[in-house]
Protein backbone atom coordinates (compact mmCIF):
# COMPACT_ATOMS: atom_id res chain seq x y z
CA UNK A 1 0.00 0.00 0.00
CA UNK A 2 1.33 3.55 -1.49
CA UNK A 3 1.56 5.92 1.56
CA UNK A 4 -0.88 8.74 1.24
CA UNK A 5 2.35 11.69 1.18
CA UNK A 6 3.53 9.29 -1.96
CA UNK A 7 0.33 9.48 -4.05
CA UNK A 8 -0.63 13.41 -3.66
CA UNK A 9 -0.78 15.31 -6.44
CA UNK A 10 0.60 18.95 -6.65
CA UNK A 11 0.44 21.72 -9.20
CA UNK A 12 3.75 23.38 -10.66
CA UNK A 13 4.81 26.86 -11.79
CA UNK A 14 4.14 27.00 -15.35
CA UNK A 15 7.29 28.60 -16.14
CA UNK A 16 9.99 26.43 -14.33
CA UNK A 17 9.74 22.47 -14.10
CA UNK A 18 10.48 22.27 -10.24
CA UNK A 19 9.26 18.27 -10.50
CA UNK A 20 12.79 17.21 -11.63
CA UNK A 21 14.95 15.88 -9.68
CA UNK A 22 17.55 17.56 -7.64
CA UNK A 23 20.42 15.57 -8.88
CA UNK A 24 20.08 16.25 -12.33
CA UNK A 25 21.99 19.50 -11.92
CA UNK A 26 24.99 16.91 -10.51
CA UNK A 27 24.66 14.68 -13.79
CA UNK A 28 25.53 18.59 -15.40
CA UNK A 29 28.49 19.37 -13.36
CA UNK A 30 29.39 16.09 -13.80
CA UNK A 31 29.51 16.52 -17.46
CA UNK A 32 31.32 19.96 -17.69
CA UNK A 33 33.42 19.68 -14.81
CA UNK A 34 34.11 15.70 -14.73
CA UNK A 35 37.83 16.22 -13.16
CA UNK A 36 36.66 18.57 -10.60
CA UNK A 37 36.91 17.37 -7.02
CA UNK A 38 33.12 17.06 -5.87
CA UNK A 39 33.22 14.79 -2.60
CA UNK A 40 36.06 14.28 0.13
CA UNK A 41 34.91 11.48 2.43
CA UNK A 42 36.51 8.94 4.84
CA UNK A 43 39.84 10.30 4.03
CA UNK A 44 39.39 9.82 -0.06
CA UNK A 45 38.68 12.89 -2.96
CA UNK A 46 36.41 11.75 -5.47
CA UNK A 47 36.05 13.89 -8.23
CA UNK A 48 32.62 14.44 -10.14
CA UNK A 49 33.42 11.22 -12.91
CA UNK A 50 34.47 9.03 -10.18
CA UNK A 51 31.24 9.50 -8.46
CA UNK A 52 28.88 9.41 -11.81
CA UNK A 53 30.21 5.88 -12.57
CA UNK A 54 29.34 5.03 -8.83
CA UNK A 55 25.92 6.81 -9.11
CA UNK A 56 25.22 4.76 -12.45
CA UNK A 57 26.84 1.36 -11.02
CA UNK A 58 24.43 1.59 -8.22
CA UNK A 59 21.33 2.55 -10.00
CA UNK A 60 21.87 0.18 -12.25
CA UNK A 61 21.68 -2.94 -9.31
CA UNK A 62 18.30 -1.27 -8.21
CA UNK A 63 15.75 -4.08 -9.56
CA UNK A 64 14.34 -2.97 -13.15
CA UNK A 65 11.05 -5.29 -12.67
CA UNK A 66 9.16 -3.28 -10.44
CA UNK A 67 8.98 0.48 -9.62
CA UNK A 68 9.81 2.03 -6.48
CA UNK A 69 8.25 4.96 -4.87
CA UNK A 70 10.47 4.99 -1.68
CA UNK A 71 14.17 3.46 -0.82
CA UNK A 72 15.38 3.39 2.08
CA UNK A 73 19.26 4.07 2.88
CA UNK A 74 20.56 2.78 5.77
CA UNK A 75 23.13 5.92 6.16
CA UNK A 76 26.51 4.63 7.35
CA UNK A 77 29.32 7.42 7.15
CA UNK A 78 30.74 6.49 3.33
CA UNK A 79 30.84 7.15 -0.21
CA UNK A 80 28.23 4.80 -1.29
CA UNK A 81 25.39 6.65 1.32
CA UNK A 82 25.63 9.83 -0.92
CA UNK A 83 26.05 7.83 -4.25
CA UNK A 84 22.78 6.10 -3.32
CA UNK A 85 21.18 9.19 -2.39
CA UNK A 86 22.45 11.03 -5.72
CA UNK A 87 21.05 7.49 -7.58
CA UNK A 88 17.36 7.38 -5.61
CA UNK A 89 16.92 11.09 -6.70
CA UNK A 90 17.95 10.18 -10.21
CA UNK A 91 15.49 7.24 -9.96
CA UNK A 92 12.95 9.63 -9.02
CA UNK A 93 11.83 7.94 -5.97
CA UNK A 94 11.59 9.38 -2.40
CA UNK A 95 14.62 8.46 -0.54
CA UNK A 96 14.40 7.67 3.11
CA UNK A 97 17.80 8.30 5.79
CA UNK A 98 17.94 5.44 8.15
CA UNK A 99 20.26 6.16 10.96
CA UNK A 100 22.10 3.35 12.63
CA UNK A 101 22.22 5.13 16.00
CA UNK A 102 18.57 5.01 16.15
CA UNK A 103 17.04 2.19 18.07
CA UNK A 104 15.73 -0.59 15.85
CA UNK A 105 11.91 0.28 17.07
CA UNK A 106 12.18 3.59 15.71
CA UNK A 107 13.77 2.87 12.36
CA UNK A 108 11.36 -0.21 11.69
CA UNK A 109 8.42 1.94 12.62
CA UNK A 110 9.82 4.16 10.10
CA UNK A 111 10.36 0.88 7.23
CA UNK A 112 6.71 0.52 8.26
CA UNK A 113 5.31 3.83 7.78
CA UNK A 114 7.03 4.68 4.29
CA UNK A 115 6.04 0.67 2.81
CA UNK A 116 9.81 0.09 2.23
CA UNK A 117 10.55 -2.65 -0.18
CA UNK A 118 13.73 -2.08 -0.84
CA UNK A 119 16.77 -0.91 1.74
CA UNK A 120 20.39 -0.02 -0.05
CA UNK A 121 23.27 -0.52 2.46
CA UNK A 122 26.82 -0.43 2.21
CA UNK A 123 27.25 -2.41 5.32
CA UNK A 124 25.31 -5.88 6.59
CA UNK A 125 25.17 -5.45 10.69
CA UNK A 126 22.61 -7.21 12.81
CA UNK A 127 21.09 -3.98 13.44
CA UNK A 128 20.29 -3.89 9.52
CA UNK A 129 18.47 -7.30 9.66
CA UNK A 130 16.60 -6.34 12.38
CA UNK A 131 15.63 -2.99 10.52
CA UNK A 132 14.80 -4.92 7.43
CA UNK A 133 13.22 -7.75 8.04
CA UNK A 134 10.52 -8.77 5.05
CA UNK A 135 12.66 -6.14 3.02
CA UNK A 136 15.03 -6.44 0.09
CA UNK A 137 18.15 -5.59 0.82
CA UNK A 138 20.47 -4.07 -1.97
CA UNK A 139 24.40 -3.91 -1.31
CA UNK A 140 26.23 -0.64 -2.76
CA UNK A 141 29.96 -1.50 -2.50
CA UNK A 142 31.18 -1.35 -5.45
CA UNK A 143 33.54 -4.31 -6.57
CA UNK A 144 37.38 -3.71 -5.95
CA UNK A 145 37.64 -4.35 -9.95
CA UNK A 146 35.62 -1.46 -10.10
CA UNK A 147 33.43 -2.68 -12.86
CA UNK A 148 33.08 -0.60 -15.56
CA UNK A 149 29.63 1.69 -15.12
CA UNK A 150 27.48 2.00 -18.68
CA UNK A 151 25.79 5.54 -19.19
CA UNK A 152 22.43 5.22 -18.63
CA UNK A 153 20.05 7.21 -21.19
CA UNK A 154 17.02 7.52 -19.14
CA UNK A 155 17.06 7.87 -15.08
CA UNK A 156 14.15 8.60 -14.24
CA UNK A 157 11.39 5.76 -13.75
CA UNK A 158 8.58 7.86 -11.53
CA UNK A 159 7.12 10.96 -11.39
CA UNK A 160 5.38 10.59 -7.67
CA UNK A 161 6.56 14.02 -6.49
CA UNK A 162 8.02 13.76 -2.98
CA UNK A 163 12.08 13.33 -2.74
CA UNK A 164 12.50 12.25 0.52
CA UNK A 165 11.04 11.72 3.65
CA UNK A 166 12.93 12.61 7.29
CA UNK A 167 11.41 11.26 10.68
CA UNK A 168 11.21 13.55 13.71
CA UNK A 169 10.10 12.13 17.36
CA UNK A 170 7.34 14.88 17.45
CA UNK A 171 5.90 15.79 20.40
CA UNK A 172 4.43 11.91 20.91
CA UNK A 173 7.66 10.42 20.93
CA UNK A 174 6.10 8.54 17.74
CA UNK A 175 8.27 8.97 14.40
CA UNK A 176 6.17 11.16 12.23
CA UNK A 177 7.47 11.44 8.86
CA UNK A 178 8.22 14.73 7.30
CA UNK A 179 8.12 14.76 3.53
CA UNK A 180 9.83 16.75 1.16
CA UNK A 181 9.09 17.09 -2.55
CA UNK A 182 10.86 18.29 -5.43
CA UNK A 183 9.27 21.06 -5.71
CA UNK A 184 10.32 22.26 -1.89
CA UNK A 185 13.79 21.26 -3.02
CA UNK A 186 14.03 23.06 -6.22
CA UNK A 187 12.58 26.38 -4.97
CA UNK A 188 14.61 26.46 -1.82
CA UNK A 189 17.91 25.78 -4.11
CA UNK A 190 17.05 28.34 -6.85
CA UNK A 191 16.51 31.25 -3.90
CA UNK A 192 20.21 30.30 -2.79
CA UNK A 193 21.36 30.01 -6.21
CA UNK A 194 20.17 33.25 -7.42
CA UNK A 195 21.33 35.38 -4.21
CA UNK A 196 24.75 34.23 -3.31
CA UNK A 197 27.48 33.75 -5.57
CA UNK A 198 29.04 29.77 -4.66
CA UNK A 199 31.38 28.97 -6.99
CA UNK A 200 33.67 26.22 -7.81
CA UNK A 201 35.79 27.31 -4.95
CA UNK A 202 33.79 27.22 -2.35
CA UNK A 203 33.91 23.73 -0.02
CA UNK A 204 31.01 22.75 2.44
CA UNK A 205 31.36 20.68 5.42
CA UNK A 206 29.20 18.27 6.02
CA UNK A 207 28.07 19.02 9.80
CA UNK A 208 25.04 16.98 10.43
CA UNK A 209 23.81 13.52 9.90
CA UNK A 210 21.57 12.18 6.99
CA UNK A 211 18.46 12.16 8.51
CA UNK A 212 18.55 16.04 9.74
CA UNK A 213 17.46 18.19 6.90
CA UNK A 214 20.44 21.04 6.97
CA UNK A 215 22.42 17.67 5.45
CA UNK A 216 20.39 18.08 2.27
CA UNK A 217 21.48 21.81 1.88
CA UNK A 218 25.30 20.63 2.36
CA UNK A 219 25.53 17.87 0.14
CA UNK A 220 23.19 18.89 -2.93
CA UNK A 221 24.37 22.94 -2.88
CA UNK A 222 27.73 22.26 -3.41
Amino acid sequence: MTPNFLSKTLTYSKNINFSDPLAFSFLKSASLYPSNRALFVEDNIYSYQELLEMVNFIYSKIPSDKIYQSIGIYCNDDVYTYVSILAINLYGAAYIPLNPKFPVSKNKECVKRCDLKLILSSTETANLTAIAEGVELLNTTVREEKEKSLPISNYKKTDQPIAYVLFTSGTTGEPKGAPITHSNLNHFFNYFSSNFTFDANDRFLQSSELTFDFSVFAFFMP
